[in-house]
């Protein structure tokens, strides 16, 4: 299981959304010249833990998957607000995503453990609610 492996996973999730604007994942570009709302996923934190010793050691895979809702302040903040919780409500704690592994084609899961919208922020003319959601698995 690699940190790509993951991050597609979870990107998959994110683009089945409905109701938070224009899509866009950390390799693409975004444009926001059109003055709508728009949300952007990216995967900033992974981390790898031994659990156990020798060859019968496991890996704990832990990590943060953050979506940034942004509209524009036209919209209002209760717009982007209600976004955010949608964002939050399609990642709920316990959640399993499940995908195949690119590298050894074996399947693994990992599970939501904590997914919250934070209060939104201003930045020039656009609001932003980050939406962070902490996920684990482990590799055998």
């Amino acid at each position: 299981m690699t940190e790509a492996d993951v991050w597609a996973a979870f990107d998959a999730a994110f683009l089945d959304l409905a109701g938070i604007g224009n899509k866009y994942t950390a390799d693409q570009i975004v444009d926001p010249g059109q003055q709508a709302p728009y949300s952007r996923a990216t995967m900033p934190a992974l981390s790898r833990t031994p659990l156990g010793f020798g060859a019968d050691a496991v890996i704990q895979f832990s990590g943060t998957y953050q979506v940034l809702v942004s509209c524009p302040q036209g919209s209002g903040r209760n717009v982007c607000m209600r976004m955010g919780d949608v964002v939050s409500a399609a990642f709920p704690r316990g959640r399993a995503i499940t995908f195949t592994a690119l590298d050894t084609g074996t399947n693994h899961t990992v599970s939501v453990m904590i997914s919250h919208a934070q209060p939104p922020m201003t930045n020039g003319d656009w609001i932003s609610v980050p939406v962070l959601i902490e996920w684990m698995g482990t590799d055998p």
